[in-house]
């Protein structure tokens, strides 16, 4: 769990040996049958001799089945499709290779996957399909294609790997119980609160009007807007999910006595926008996010990426889509924090394991799971949370035909997830309440102190609402703020360092097994 000692490694330098991640054995969870909902165990599957046999994803191949086997319709599909990469390693190099090789490579793999796109657009436009954008930094393409034909794309030379464009969604008193306090002044003349060091987030879009993005000094935190949904009204925030979540890394220690303020106040956020009013969006939104923080890393400092999104996982993390691009953007120097999701219980209440969503369940990822601090400073009435998804990741691939699970170790470390009370977004300049407020009106902490001024026929007042939140999409921006901390300190720090910190010096929780808080605490 992130917590009060665990900060205190932040001014260090240390080198740690790199961290291997072996796949649990599934004897240790039969001892704990009786509260585990069960998941099934490796199966063999029939003997196929088709050329597109394991490049396409399990769920996809058994839809484009019954097109395949003879019924000819015209329902289409949005895919995502992963380009061969000459390096044989998708863009993860080795340690051995110095940053100019690796930049080397990489401009060489953008080229080809520039190449191997305009090829493959010529196949799709023969059988009645478009390549809808290209992520070429990712080595992947998001297209719309004949389900018919998704076999007959498969086995193309320039093609790895092709998955649906499936759904993405959210996950749904910081300062003194993770320790946060105890940090700010260890540096002599600097306050440490993350500035200089830019955080992006992927959500919604978010309302920097709050009071609670305010400095003491008057100004407003800074940001950066990006939107990959075409929308470009990114001062309306009509879900309230991406001003939450950004308030809980940024808000200020200056609203309501500093009890709201966020873990790294002076950071910069960039927000970019994947999620709409509902707060949903797309895999090939989120690729599209990837890439351009990839591309813009150096003009905003983007040293942190939050992720509190994710869906449920049917690829290894080999071949998933959100894990290749999220393992591009560590390689590049980006710290990737994600939630772990909110599958830890099934309807009637017991304890659910395998559930970590992706990109949660790709190993460079820092995944986090969520606790109940019940709303107390102290560490001894901390609980895991009910819904925070628990190990391993069941995400899988086929080998000699047979479905083999990659069943790593998940969640990385806990942090405080549970009724955090930080931003309400407003919809737009008209005062309209977000879409979690009129669903869910308890979540109402604090409305704006807005009124409508029947002189002038304008809405007046303050904005400065606050509403309640739970889930382990509040658990990921309170690890990301605690990065920035770290990197404000140390810029020297690699993502890999940040990740074995911040595990390395987690509190553990008595009597909780690795499944449900992580091999770190």
């Amino acid at each position: 769990m992130l917590t009060k000692s665990n900060l205190k490694y932040l001014l260090a330098t240390v080198v740690l040996s790199a961290m291997t991640f072996q796949a649990f054995s599934l004897s240790v969870l039969a001892q704990k049958q009786k509260d585990v909902t069960p998941f099934s165990d490796e199966k063999q599957v029939p003997t196929e001799t088709r050329a597109s046999l394991g490049k396409v994803a399990p769920d996809l191949d058994e839809k484009a089945e019954s097109f395949a086997a003879g019924f000819q319709g015209e329902e289409t599909e949005r895919v995502i499709i992963r380009l061969k990469s000459d390096t044989g390693l998708n863009g993860m190099f080795g340690n051995s290779l110095s940053y100019g090789e690796q930049r080397r490579i990489f401009a060489r793999e953008i080229r080809n996957n520039q190449e191997r796109s305009g090829i493959l657009l010529s196949d799709l436009i023969n059988i009645g399909g478009e390549i809808k954008k290209s992520y070429n930094s990712l080595g992947l393409v998001s297209a719309e294609m004949p389900l018919s034909r998704v076999r007959q794309i498969a086995e193309s030379d320039n093609v790895e790997y092709i998955s649906p464009d499936r759904e993405t969604s959210m996950n749904g008193h910081v300062e003194t119980t993770t320790g946060t306090t105890l940090v700010r002044s260890l540096v002599s003349g600097t306050t440490v609160d993350g500035r200089g060091v830019g955080v992006a987030v992927m959500d919604s879009a978010y309302y920097l009007d709050n009071e609670l993005f305010r400095k003491a000094d008057g100004t407003m935190v800074q940001q950066v807007n990006q939107d990959m949904l075409g929308i470009y009204m990114m001062s309306r925030d009509g879900n309230g999910h991406g001003t939450h979540v950004s308030s809980l890394i940024a808000g200020s220690p200056a609203f309501v006595g500093g009890y709201y303020g966020g873990v790294a106040p002076g950071a910069k956020i960039i927000l970019v926008r994947v999620l709409d009013a509902v707060g949903k969006g797309r895999i090939s939104n989120v690729l599209a996010g990837i890439d351009w923080i990839i591309a813009n890393k150096a003009a905003h400092n983007i040293r942190v990426l939050n992720m509190s999104l994710g869906t449920a996982p049917v690829d290894s993390y080999l071949n998933d889509a959100l894990c290749l691009a999220t393992r591009r953007a560590v390689n590049a120097g980006i710290v990737v924090v994600a939630s772990a999701g909110n599958n830890g219980k099934n309807a009637s209440g017991g304890k659910m394991y395998g559930g970590i969503n992706s990109p949660g369940i790709e190993p460079s990822v820092i995944t986090v799971g969520a606790t109940n601090s019940f709303g107390t400073d102290a560490r001894s009435d901390d609980k895991i949370a009910t819904y925070s998804s628990r190990g391993p990741t069941r995400g899988y691939r086929l080998v000699h035909n047979v479905t083999q699970s990659d069943n790593l170790i998940k969640p990385d470390l806990l942090a405080p997830g549970n009724k955090l009370i930080r931003a309400q977004s407003l919809q737009n300049t008209n005062a309209i309440i977000p879409d979690l407020i009129i669903n869910y009106p308890s979540l109402n902490a604090r409305p704006h102190d807005l009124y409508f001024d029947w002189t002038t026929y304008q809405i007046v007042g303050t904005r400065n609402g606050t509403m309640f939140l739970s889930g382990t999409s509040m658990s990921a921006p309170v690890v990301s703020g605690a990065a920035a901390l770290m990197l404000q300190t140390n810029p020297a720090l690699t993502p890999n360092l940040v990740k074995a910190i911040l595990m390395y010096s987690a509190q553990p929780m008595a009597n909780v097994n690795t499944l449900d808080q992580g091999p770190a605490n």
